[in-house]
């Protein structure tokens, strides 16, 4: 993995965090549970192992919302991380994973450690789309870009 460090914040700043190296994967989801979770027809989010993220939250702004296993696709629950002051959702622990993994949203990685102003988008391409059957019709699949059906095992 690479040493180049990355970090981000919430929209209102309560909630920060650093990324070491690059993620495992980025992907974009088109699952439902994304889909209304973004209010978008996808979402992109970064793979990172749970040991890599450091979770800055000085004054306890970041609350949790538990989605059941049996409305999860693994069948298992998956923790959702969103900041109570501006509501932005911040990341996705799937249980599936025992907690040893974090789908940190991608849109939120703000810049290199240090340089500023390098957008995650500009560094970050998509390496999967995943849940390409509940993709909207209007949206084509990306190229050179792995497709699934449904979702892939992050720590692969």
């Amino acid at each position: 993995m690479s040493n180049k460090s990355l970090q981000g914040a919430c929209m209102c700043g309560a909630i920060q965090f650093k990324l070491k190296g690059l993620p495992k994967k980025s992907a974009i989801c088109h699952c439902l549970d994304c889909q209304k979770s973004a209010g978008s027809a996808f979402q992109t989010s970064s793979v990172y192992a749970a040991s890599d993220v450091d979770i800055i939250d000085p004054e306890g702004h970041l609350k949790k919302y538990v989605v059941p296993g049996n409305k999860v696709g693994s069948g298992h629950e998956k923790h959702k991380y969103f900041c109570d002051v501006c509501g932005c959702p911040v990341y996705n622990m799937p249980m599936k994973e025992e907690g040893k993994i974090m789908v940190i949203k991608t849109g939120l990685i703000d810049a290199e450690e240090g340089k500023g102003g390098l957008h995650a988008y500009k560094e970050l391409k998509p390496q999967a789309e995943l849940f390409t059957r509940s993709r909207a019709n209007y949206l084509s699949a990306l190229n050179n870009v792995d497709q699934f059906d449904t979702g892939f095992t992050p720590t692969k």
